[in-house]
């Protein structure tokens, strides 16, 4: 009989895939012209990328905590930073949903249920595609293009589904016995504990100041993204490159495969090689923009996951 994987195990191949992918993206792009776009980049933008998608997160972990607090579950500022970024580890999960790692911690740690805050990540997931789809409404009126409407059309169909199923007790219970059949999620919808804190948590103020939090970051994430072109000496303008981005993240999104792998990349080249660049140099921007956003909150999580791991984060 064959071995069972183990959690760790999966994670390691879904990275393998995830590398496998990108160096067939490279080499498909021909992989010596982009070395040589690359070899031309400016570093003083890349370094502003990077400082704007640090803004992003911890506007998040701000995020996190005011949701933690609207629980009644008082965690240290730096505690909770650290928290936050350990989830970030398990942002290549479908839809993040592996960012319920957090709701261990809090267990392990400070003794609150995984059924009281697990909701939480769904609630932040939900934020997350809210927002992008809000940006994206936005950036339409001042500068359309059907491709991003219909995907805005696609995703606010699933939005207001989602909303439904959290914000309705009989809708939630429905969807729960959906989960329940999914193993690794299953565990995290045991009782009612999980209905109350969706009630709290989708309470019309909470919803509307959680809304205006994540929009915020999403915006430092557009900014990211604008530097990361500018590294490469091209001027899209922000409401273009926005647009094109955020298009692509939500098509990604959902897909509903890990962190979008293939239809973010492809999309997103497809938006600027129709817009008259190369595909080597798309796909030298789209390269830049996922290791400054994605993939650098990732690589910081696992950072921030071994600490985590390792060490008692008691109440104070």
């Amino acid at each position: 009989m064959a071995r069972k994987l183990s959690n760790r195990d999966k994670l390691i191949i879904t990275i393998i895939i995830f590398l496998a992918f990108y160096v067939a993206f490279i080499l498909y792009s021909d992989i010596g012209k982009v070395s040589s776009e690359f070899m031309k980049i400016k570093i003083e933008f890349v370094i502003l990328s990077i400082l704007f998608s640090v803004f992003s997160l911890l506007v998040r972990a701000y995020r996190q905590k005011k949701l933690l607090d609207k629980l009644g579950i008082q965690i240290p500022i730096k505690k909770n930073i650290s928290l936050f970024f350990s989830g970030m580890s398990m942002m290549i999960t479908p839809l993040g949903a592996g960012e319920l790692i957090k709701s261990h911690f809090i267990k392990r740690n400070y003794n609150q249920p995984i059924s009281k805050t697990s909701p939480i990540v769904f609630f932040e997931r939900f934020n997350d595609l809210f927002a992008v789809a809000t940006i994206l409404a936005v950036v339409l009126i001042l500068n359309y293009f059907w491709q991003g409407a219909v995907i805005l059309g696609i995703g606010s169909i699933l939005l207001v589904i989602l909303y439904l199923i959290v914000a309705n007790k009989a809708f939630l219970q429905f969807f729960q016995k959906k989960i329940e059949k999914i193993k690794f999620l299953k565990r995290f919808l045991p009782n009612s504990e999980f209905y109350d804190t969706f009630s709290i948590l989708t309470k019309k103020e909470t919803t509307i100041t959680i809304w205006a939090i994540s929009i915020t970051s999403f915006l430092f994430d557009a900014m990211a993204v604008y530097f990361g072109f500018l590294a490469f000496g091209q001027n899209f303008g922000f409401i273009e490159a926005t647009g094109y981005y955020y298009s692509s993240i939500l098509f990604g999104a959902i897909s509903f495969l890990p962190a979008g792998i293939g239809i973010t990349e492809g999309s997103f080249v497809g938006f600027l090689v129709s817009d008259g660049l190369e595909l080597s140099l798309a796909s030298s921007i789209v390269l830049l923009t996922r290791l400054t956003t994605i993939w650098f909150a990732t690589i910081t999580g696992f950072i921030a996951f071994h600490f985590v791991l390792k060490m008692k984060i008691n109440q104070e």
